[in-house]
């Protein structure tokens, strides 16, 4: 029965010390801060989300402007819905709800620390609100350092790059340097970098005592060349003469693509009106896998033009492998000369669409050449009849 009492007694007990500061807080016209605990106990590179509350005792609507205020290094901002808020309306009586983020940074040392909320509306100021956080050391570990990786198999087609992220963390207490190597297939390179962000390459970092070192990164160039299949990679980290290794696994997919060219990279065709020129077109598979059933298709001028490809299709194409298409155009009798567009394009269920664009030059073939060559040809033996004639004794 006393313990009953004592349970329901204590919720009265905590609403009645409350009462005295909302009181006061109403009596002198100005703003409360409440939240829901003022200590807490993390460890470095950990992040504290609490609430606080505003509440306007101003007797009228106001604006009340808040902050937060946390030791050098770390972050503390007040939010609501995903934004950093700077300040809040609310009718007389009226509580907003916010929500405070604390971010304690890797290098915290052990201690407690302070993060201080204020608000205030013009002249009126609220009551401080103190939140003591306690850092307290991380769990010694009996090795110098520990490596960790979170996603240690990754997966991509040959010509790319996998990032492998880790993060290196110092169990001893005081500062140390960790070196990076990675253990790569011939004809494989690494770089190593401080963050996905960066573009700095670094083949080590500085690590303060007893401190995290996140984000990480092993960047892995995947040789074009590449055949598919699973490889295996080693990373290795080494600080003050302790080495920790971590098995890595690259899978290696195909690739699937295909260029078209010419034999001489010309794309243009000269053709009289009426007759047939040919070209040619390479079909050269740049992927690491064979291709099947590659079609090929011209989009002519117009419809009185005609245009073939011999073969249109390709049944089976090897990785490394060209095949030759003739391209064969013949446009009418009666097309009028000048530059026409020809298109010839490639489609594969494996790989996107290729296109070569080819510009088609028309001539008209004329008979006035044929002519003067008659009347020079008669002329010519016009002469020659008459010295044959009157220049005989």
């Amino acid at each position: 029965m006393r313990r009953a009492l004592w349970v329901l007694a204590v919720p009265l007990l905590l609403a009645m010390l409350a009462v005295p500061a909302q009181a006061s807080a109403a009596q002198a016209g100005g703003i409360l801060l409440t939240t829901y605990f003022t200590g807490v106990s993390v460890q470095a590179g950990q992040q504290i989300v609490t609430g606080v509350n505003v509440t306007n005792y101003m007797g009228q609507p106001a604006s009340i402007s808040v902050s937060a205020s946390a030791p050098p290094g770390w972050t503390a901002v007040l939010t609501y819905g995903g934004y950093n808020v700077t300040a809040v309306y609310a009718p007389p009586g009226g509580t907003r709800s916010l929500q405070l983020d604390i971010y304690v940074p890797p290098s915290a040392s052990p201690g407690t620390y302070e993060v201080n909320v204020t608000a205030r509306s013009g002249p009126v100021e609220s009551n401080e609100l103190t939140f003591q956080v306690q850092v307290s050391p991380a769990p010694r570990s009996s090795r110098p350092i520990t490596v960790s990786v979170p996603y240690p198999s990754l997966s991509g087609g040959s010509g790319s790059v996998l990032s492998y992220m880790f993060e290196v963390d110092n169990n001893l207490g005081t500062s140390a340097i960790a070196t990076f190597s990675m253990d790569a297939p011939p004809g494989w390179t690494v770089t190593f970098l401080p963050s996905s962000y960066s573009t700095t390459v670094i083949s080590g970092i500085s690590m303060g005592p007893y401190s995290v070192n996140p984000g990480l990164v092993a960047d892995v160039y995947v040789p074009s060349n590449a055949r598919p299949g699973i490889y295996n990679l080693t990373l290795t980290v080494t600080s003050s003469g302790y080495s920790v290794s971590v098995p890595l696994s690259a899978t290696v997919t195909g690739t699937y693509s295909y260029s078209l060219s010419t034999p001489g990279g010309l794309l243009s065709m000269d053709v009289q009106a009426g007759h047939t020129a040919t070209t040619s077109i390479i079909v050269s598979n740049t992927g690491t896998e064979p291709l099947t059933g590659i079609t090929l298709v011209a989009v002519q001028p117009s419809s009185d033009w005609t245009v073939g490809l011999s073969p249109s299709t390709i049944q089976v194409l090897q990785p490394g492998q060209n095949a030759t298409v003739t391209l064969s155009v013949r446009p009418p009798p009666d097309a009028i000369p000048g530059i026409y567009s020809l298109t010839v394009s490639a489609y594969s269920q494996q790989a996107s669409s290729q296109n070569l664009q080819f510009m088609v030059t028309v001539t008209k073939q004329t008979y006035w050449g044929i002519v003067g060559v008659i009347v020079i040809v008669a002329a010519v033996a016009a002469l020659v009849a008459v010295f044959w004639r009157f220049g005989r004794p």
